[in-house]
This record gives C-alpha cells, structure tokens and sequence, in this order.
C-alpha cells in the first residue's frame, strides 16, 4: 500500500502550518480519515521537531547539490522533508512513486550515513529514552528524619524544590 497520500498531506499541513494556523487545527481541518490522523500527527511534528536536522544532513551529503535540473525547478520543500523525516528518522521506508520519492530512495543509504556521523560528533542528539523523575517522595517518618531523607536525595543529585 502507497503512503504517498500521507506524504502529500503531511506537507500540505506543514506548507499551511507556516503560514500561521497551528498544526493541530490544520491537521484536524484537512480530509483525512480520523484512523489516520495520528500517522500524519507523527510525521508532521517528527518533521517540525527535527527541521533543522534534516536541512543539515541533506546539505553535508550533497543531495541538493544533486538534484536534477526538472526536480529543482518544480522542489516542493515540505514534500522533500517529509520525505527525508521517513527516510532517516520516520519509518526508514519510503512508499510511493514519483521523480522525488525515487530521488530520495537512491539517496538514502549516504543520507543515513551522514546522520550517524553527525550524531557521533555530537552535533544532533542520538535517540535516548526519555526517564520520569519522581515528582515527590513519600517518608515514613517514623522510621528516619526528614533531613536524612534529603541528605540522602542530595548526595545522588536530586534537589529540594
């Protein structure tokens, strides 16, 4: 099955989503089926949040200094970051024809190895879990002091608030 619906519509909410609306309201505004929104929710923000990233490895690998002549004349950039996103950062795989789409799929292998150069300089953070602090400590204080409590926080870098 072809997910180029999703591309396309993944770059008309980011085309509209720079024009001022915000992303959510242009998401739940576009004629997708309400299954699929939050496929496109994924894309849309993985892009966004990762803009930057992309912009920087397509320019270090060279790929638009290699694209053809008939793609640069008609680029559709949101497109082509969305398409990037899948590629490097999305699902790794891209589906769909279309001049650009095969452009990219040629493109890929160079396009992820310049992303984990990029992430072994430390220029763009490697993927890390995200880990929940607690936001409060019960204490029996029966048992031990309150001081000691956070004497024993302090010393393994937790902070009173």
């Amino acid at each position: 099955m072809s997910n180029m619906w999703m591309y396309t519509a993944a770059a008309d909410v980011l085309r509209d989503a720079n024009k001022g609306d915000g992303v959510r309201k242009v998401i739940y505004n576009c004629k997708v089926p309400a299954q699929r929104r939050p496929q496109l929710t994924a894309v849309v923000l993985g892009v966004q949040n990762q803009r930057s990233l992309l912009e920087g490895v397509a320019e270090e690998c060279g790929l638009f200094r290699q694209l053809p002549e008939p793609l640069k004349a008609s680029l559709d950039e949101e497109l082509l970051l969305v398409l990037l996103y899948e590629a490097m950062l999305g699902s790794r795989r891209i589906r769909g024809t279309g001049p650009l789409v095969d452009f990219v799929k040629s493109f890929k292998s160079p396009l992820q190895r310049t992303l984990a150069q990029v992430r072994r300089r430390g220029d763009a953070a490697a993927y890390a879990e995200k880990i929940s602090l607690p936001r409060f400590v019960r204490v029996n204080t029966a048992r031990i002091d309150d001081d000691e409590v956070v004497a024993h926080f302090a010393k393994r870098g937790f902070q009173l608030v």
